[in-house]
């Protein structure tokens, strides 16, 4: 009765529990409108941003924000799809030019690991090779067109058929990065999510080295002074201190839950 009622009111209904699909509940559902976020960090010098935040706090729902903000679409014939639908009646509209002309301009390399909860050193290695290769084959048009080293190209190919070595693997999301830029000549925005779940397992199953040397080289690769990425933006529960993932990355500016210019 009382979604019932919400409804008559809003025209919209509650958002579903368990679901993080941005894009559908802010068109359906009632929620509060935390585009602002995208203003702060255009704003911000920052090319590396981490947002650590307790589970359940909307990670993930903000990140999709965020790749529907900035991703370019294509459609089956290769024209882009108009996404500024999705923001016309937000607040990162109305906060002006500048902000708007950003709108579904980027490549993205989108990845998440939250479901990345293996007790093995070779399950965890297969989940990766899964999900990196799964986002080397939705951009397989670029890898295969780009002006990039030929052997890269290999090795992305490898990545993308789930046959590469767990050091091709590591290496693959910077080399991703150059393939794309090369292919659009727009510089790509690279999205994590749950950056840290890998790690938690490892440490949790005991292949905790094994997963510290795949994950240094695997961030450090992307996104160290890597000139061919516009962004890149991880969310996490904790920031790993230890082993040196992150101290790599000078270029990082770390949000906390206590950081209110990140919460839009």
């Amino acid at each position: 009765m009382n979604d019932v009622r919400k409804t008559c009111i809003t025209g919209k209904l509650p958002p579903p529990v368990g679901t993080s699909e941005w894009e559908t509940f802010s068109q359906k559902c009632f929620c509060v409108d935390k585009t602002l976020m995208i203003k702060d960090i255009v704003d911000s010098v920052t090319t590396i941003a981490l947002f650590t935040r307790p589970r359940r706090f909307g990670k993930t729902t903000a990140l999709k924000m965020i790749r529907a903000f900035f991703e370019k679409r294509l459609d089956e014939k290769g024209e882009q799809v108009d996404t500024s639908y999705l923001f016309k009646d937000k607040k990162i509209w109305a906060a002006g030019e500048t902000y708007r002309k950003l709108q579904g301009q980027f490549p993205v390399i989108y990845l998440t690991f939250k479901d990345h909860k293996s007790n093995c050193w070779e399950d965890a290695l297969y989940d990766l090779q899964s999900t990196i290769g799964g986002e080397c084959y939705r951009h397989m048009t670029a890898i295969e067109t780009a002006a990039i080293d030929p052997l890269k190209r290999k090795q992305l190919a490898s990545v993308a058929n789930r046959e590469a070595t767990p050091k091709e693997l590591a290496e693959s999301l910077g080399f991703l990065a150059e393939a794309i830029h090369a292919h659009w000549k727009v510089k790509p925005v690279i999205l994590i999510d749950e950056y840290d779940q890998p790690i938690s397992s490892a440490s949790t199953f005991g292949y905790y080295d094994q997963m510290c040397s795949f994950m240094r080289v695997f961030l450090s690769g992307a996104l160290k002074d890597n000139a061919h990425v516009e962004m890149g933006l991880m969310t996490g529960v904790l920031r790993v201190a230890k082993e040196g993932i992150l101290s790599g990355l000078n270029n990082l500016k770390v949000y906390t839950v206590f950081d209110a210019a990140a919460e839009g």
